[in-house]
């Protein structure tokens, strides 16, 4: 969407560029030397592709090393904007929330302000959800933060605007396809996100507690997009979602699609929240899975995470309804080391996920069952930010059990022996040490290319290896956070309507067992 945005802009072209399997850089016109560099990441295992793909620009990593006639370096996304002090030290602007007036407003100001970086700064620097790093003094030691000065900027910085535009792919290609799961291979998608916040809170999520700007629920505004797509060569219509927003105006769009011809897929469902006629509406798409996220087998720590209404029963519903709706696959999400877990509770995922399988296989299913078991990383803003992460140690022991257990009849789908499992962490929690330790890796993997002459990707033993040379303690990024100390997002929100006391509540009544007091 950004490329779109920049080249609606008079005077602007935008180019895409992004990293080819191999890890080179490919750019829709080579020739072009851009004077801004747009970087977009949604999760923090992409922050060590960015250094890869600056570095394939030619333009310095470090914001200090720039000159004038290096490009612009903006960060954003929507994990930046939960916590971009790992960024500092690398970006000249960083965007916080959606990307529409930010984009305005960074356009705008360049244009004015062309032949200098610092009135181009001067002019961003008071407008909402923009960061410039360098008119801050940060430090953070441990975990916390320990200094936040603002010079000649606001102290608290708060997200951009909440645009009512409606955001889609502007690009389709068999390359972003999640054919990873097995599903789609051929198959070109249409992405179009017709909500961007979850109203149910859960104490472990993100988007629960981001500010919520977008619903769309007219079924015409969806199809005529989805049908513009189709002329262009999509096969199928991916909504963004859905789970999020009205079950009713979800079903109105899908049948508002098939009458037109198109293909709807809807992402991961509420189980309690969705009925028959919705899950024969997904059967008669032809789609080819639907997933469910009850995160834990144990239903009494299901209840405080947020989900009371997900019952196990619940659950067995709509497995039953999906088999007798035609739906071939079922995918379940669970989270390890959650907050709260007990020593049987992962016994009751196992023996509950085996259970689902036998009701599935006796129903008539005609696929298979996949779970989806990625390890606990607490995420800024959240109730959850001062709990503990999942340990790799256990992490490792529960997914061998797993697959001891329940592969021969359920696929497994892990991180295991993944970067992600320490690089996600340290992003999420990490503060401005984090942007040196990036630095370091990005060196290593360097360092590899010219000794073989091949880019590999990086893994935990790199992320280790930096670790060490930093001096800087692994342990800080996984230990549980005193919530009367400030973490190093203390002061850029999430949400203007949420502040750290209503965290800080939620946090506690979950300690405590009681039922999870919820925030509207």
């Amino acid at each position: 969407m950004v490329e779109q945005q920049v080249s609606e802009k008079d005077g602007f072209y935008a180019d895409r560029s992004y990293l080819s399997h191999d890890y080179k850089l490919l750019k829709e016109k080579p020739g072009i030397s851009p004077e801004i560099l747009f970087i977009s990441m949604s999760y923090e295992g992409s922050y060590i592709r960015a250094l890869r793909i600056l570095e394939q620009f030619g333009c310095p990593l470090r914001r200090k090393d720039r000159k004038n006639s290096d490009p612009l370096v903006i960060f954003g996304g929507w994990s930046v904007s939960r916590n971009p002090l790992p960024l500092f030290e690398l970006a000249d602007a960083i965007g916080i929330g959606d990307s529409e007036h930010l984009v305005a407003d960074i356009t705008e100001a360049y244009k004015q302000n062309r032949g200098s970086k610092e009135t181009f700064f001067d002019e961003l620097v008071q407008k909402e959800g923009l960061i410039i790093p360098s008119r801050y003094k940060v430090a953070t030691e441990n975990g916390y933060l320990t200094q936040w000065e603002a010079h000649n900027a606001p102290t608290e910085i708060f997200p951009g605007k909440k645009s009512n535009q409606f955001p889609h792919s502007w690009y389709l290609s068999s390359e972003t396809d999640y054919n990873d799961i097995g599903y789609y291979d051929g198959k070109t998608f249409f992405s179009m996100e017709i909500v961007d916040a979850c109203a149910s809170k859960c104490a472990f999520c993100a988007s629960g507690f981001r500010e919520k700007g977008r619903d769309i629920q007219d079924p015409t505004e969806v199809a005529v997009l989805a049908e513009w797509a189709a002329t262009h060569g999509a096969d199928l219509a991916k909504l963004f979602f859905p789970a999020n927003s009205s079950q009713t105006a979800t079903k109105q769009i899908m049948k508002e699609l098939m009458a037109r011809g198109l293909s709807p897929r809807v992402g991961s469902a509420k189980a309690e929240k969705i009925d028959r006629e919705y899950l024969e509406l997904v059967g008669q798409s032809g789609q080819e899975k639907i997933a469910f996220a009850p995160e834990t087998g144990d239903y009494e720590l299901r209840r405080h995470l947020g989900k009371p209404g997900m019952t196990d029963d619940v659950l067995r519903r709509v497995i039953e309804e999906s088999i007798r709706a035609g739906i071939p696959n079922l995918d379940f999400y669970l989270i390890m080391n959650l907050p709260g877990e007990t020593k049987d509770s992962f016994r009751k995922t196992i023996d509950l996920i085996g259970e689902f399988h036998h009701l599935a296989q006796s129903k008539g299913l005609k696929g298979r069952v996949r779970i989806s078991a990625p390890n606990f990383f607490p995420k800024a803003w959240t109730p959850f930010q001062y709990a503990a992460s999942g340990g790799l140690e256990e992490y490792a022991l529960k997914i061998a059990q797993l697959n001891k257990e329940l592969a021969g009849i359920v696929a497994v789908s892990s991180m295991s022996e993944s970067a992600d499992l320490l690089s996600q962490n340290i992003m999420s929690r990490g503060g401005i040490e984090a942007g040196e330790l990036l630095l370091e890796v990005h060196r290593k993997l360097i360092e590899r290319e010219q000794a073989t002459g091949q880019y590999t990707p990086d893994t935990i033993e790199d992320w280790r290896a930096a670790l060490s040379s930093l001096g800087l303690d692994e342990n800080s990024y996984f230990d549980r956070k005193d919530a009367e100390q400030q973490l190093p997002w203390h002061h850029v929100h999430l949400n203007s309507k949420i502040g750290l006391d209503q965290l800080q509540k939620v946090w506690q009544v979950f300690q405590d067992k009681r039922a999870l007091l919820i925030i509207e």
